[in-house]
This record gives C-alpha cells, structure tokens and sequence, in this order.
C-alpha cells in the first residue's frame, strides 16, 4: 500500500462530509476504487447512500462484482472488491466469479472470511469447491483443503442441529467426529453427491464417513 493510498484515504476519512463528498465526486471513480477499502464504513455510507447524485454503495458493489469474472484482475483490485462487498455478497455471486479468480479469493483470505462465505454458500456453490478440489488445474495446500471440509461439514452438523436436515437424511455416522484430510484427490459423483479424498475420508455431501489410517492435518 503506499503512502499516498493512505494519506487519501485518511483525508476522506477526517474531513467534513461535505468536503469529502466534494473530493469524492472529483476523483470518482477511478482513484476512489484503489483506496476503498480504507474508508470507514460510516463514511461509506454517507458517501454514497445519503447523496442522490452517486451511486449507492449497493451499486457501486454490484458494479465492482462484475469485474471478478475477469480472471486478469490484479491481486489488489481482487482484494479491495473483497473487503467493499463482503463475504456475503461474495457467496452470493460465486455464479460470476471463474474458477482461477474463486481459487485466488479462498486462498488469500482469513480464517473468519472463509468460515462465513463457507455459510453463506448455496448447496451448488459448495459442489462447485469440492470439484476445484478435485481438480489438478488449481494448487490449493492440505490445509486449506482440510480447513474447506471442516467449515461445509460443519455447516451441514449445523444444519442438521437446528432440524433443516434430519438426521436419516444428513448422512452423518456421528457429527462430533473430527474431520481428518490427508490428500488434495476427490472423487465427487453428482448423483448421490458423494466424495472420496484418496480412498481415506470418505465424503457425503451431507456428512462425513471416516475410513482407514491417513495423515491427518
């Protein structure tokens, strides 16, 4: 980041509304877009929503997702449309982002990030990761691997806790059982959504089987 980035962004964060509404309608949008990120949300928010003359932030989102289908976007463009739209709004549009791009954005991300685009993903959405997984197109680490299967199975104990998947349907053996990743390999059959990790973990959309010895991570 360098120092001019920084000294924009605090300059917009520290003087009056009206002051930074007028710095803002001058370097809009180019400049603005490489400084997002730093700008409080507060005064995002009045930026953009409270000003009939600008897009709103929401549109300003739904214009800045639309750029993650391009798989050349640079690594600093990717992460400030990561922090202005949020691990919701992430999950939500995964049907736009190619797969390089959707590679890029779970391997750079925090813990607590993942964990909630893990959440908010839809059953497809979720699919699509585990073939990535099973890809040989994309290098993505045992344990960010082993990190991806714990949060969806997780989600799925979750779900079937509060009743939105019954425990006949859930596929679960028992859901206090550790998930253990020894290998990137995945066979994954779109029929009965079931997943293998090397012939040793083997995987049900709904739940998790453990099988033979595997070095665990």
């Amino acid at each position: 980041m360098s120092c001019s980035k920084k000294k924009l962004a605090k300059l917009i964060n520290n003087i009056s509304d009206e002051q930074a509404q007028k710095l803002v309608n001058y370097i809009m949008p180019w400049h603005l877009e490489k400084v997002i990120d730093l700008i409080t949300r507060d005064k995002l928010d009045k930026l953009f929503n409270e000003n009939p003359n600008n897009l709103s932030l929401e549109e300003l989102t739904e214009q800045e997702l639309k750029k993650l289908s391009n798989e050349n976007i640079s690594d600093e463009w990717l992460e400030n449309i990561i922090i202005l739209a949020g691990e919701e709004k992430l999950a939500e549009n995964f049907d736009i982002i190619p797969n390089k791009n959707l590679v890029r954005i779970v391997s750079s991300i925090s813990n607590n990030k993942l964990a909630k685009i893990i959440n908010n993903a839809s059953d497809e959405s979720l699919v699509r990761i585990i073939d990535i997984i099973d890809s040989d197109n994309y290098d993505l680490s045992k344990s960010l691997v082993g990190q991806i299967i714990t949060l969806i199975h997780d989600k799925k104990c979750a779900k079937q806790e509060s009743g939105e998947v019954s425990d006949s349907d859930s596929g679960f053996s028992d859901c206090e059982d550790e998930i253990e990743v020894s290998d990137n390999q995945v066979e994954h059959s779109n029929s009965d959504f079931t997943m293998k990790l090397s012939g040793e973990l083997s995987y049900n959309y709904f739940g998790v089987f453990m099988k033979d010895d595997v070095v665990y991570v």
